[in-house]
């Protein structure tokens, strides 16, 4: 077979080593207007409220020196308590664990999305709440207290619905106008009955590898911040019919 002259192969490498070279940076071009395209869009959608990021834990006052951070494994049995306020299915086949906060607006607006799921859906989901107050403990002590006399849902949804305005008076207020059994919700509020409860609940969220409220276990799964209602449909529909 006949040799390529030494000028016709090294034109021939030339060609096509320039070829190569343009091909590579029209790819890392496309790449790059792909990834910013891609931080607009994240961007955006976090603005218009698609995607919200949830309410970042940095502190956690008191419990600060009750807190192990080294221990981190946490079995889905421990978080799908069965003490703690449940709705929904008895034998469910999506079980939400939702941590959250009282004071959180996340938490607040992710609250009737969740709770308006469950209802669409209550022989196939259960949702479990669980304490994660990131400073001030007051409404979960309110809910607990609550809890306690049967009427846990109905304080949740008046503590997020006055967030913006709760003090002591308020939360009294609040429990008054549901005609609890006032005597017993004073006391158990004034005393802090179930700081040892909240307390527990915030030591196994941060053990479980929470972050920010809110944040759900979906059969044991860790989504944060606010889901929309459509996502937690087609989790819920891969779960009864398979991912395929």
């Amino acid at each position: 077979m006949e040799n390529l002259p030494e000028k016709k192969t090294k034109k021939w490498f030339s060609k096509w080593w320039g070829i190569l070279i343009i091909v590579f940076s029209v790819l890392i071009i496309a790449l790059i207007i792909n990834f910013v395209g891609l931080v607009f869009r994240y961007k955006k959608a976090i603005e218009s409220g698609e995607i919200i990021i949830s309410n970042v834990i940095g502190h956690y006052s008191e419990f600060d020196n009750k807190i192990d951070s080294s221990e981190i494994v946490v079995n889905r049995s421990e978080i799908e308590s069965v003490d703690d306020p449940s709705i929904g299915a008895d034998n469910p086949i999506m079980t939400i664990v939702e941590f959250s906060d009282f004071n959180c607006p996340y938490s607040a607006i992710f609250y009737p999305t969740i709770k308006q799921f469950v209802l669409e859906n209550n022989e196939k989901v259960k949702v479990i709440f669980r304490d994660l107050p990131l400073d001030d403990f007051k409404s979960a002590m309110a809910a607990n207290c609550a809890f306690e006399q049967g009427r846990f849902w109905e304080m949740h949804d008046q503590l997020f619905r006055r967030q913006n305005e709760l003090s002591d008076m308020v939360i009294e207020n609040i429990a008054e106008n549901m005609r609890l059994d006032m005597e017993l919700f004073k006391d158990c509020y004034d005393t802090n009955k179930y700081k040892d409860e909240i307390q527990q609940d915030l030591v196994l969220g941060v053990k479980a590898g929470v972050e920010g409220t809110p944040t759900v276990f979906i059969n044991g799964e860790k989504f944060a911040g606010v889901i929309p209602k459509s996502i937690l449909e087609q989790i819920l529909y891969a779960i009864e019919y398979g991912s395929d």
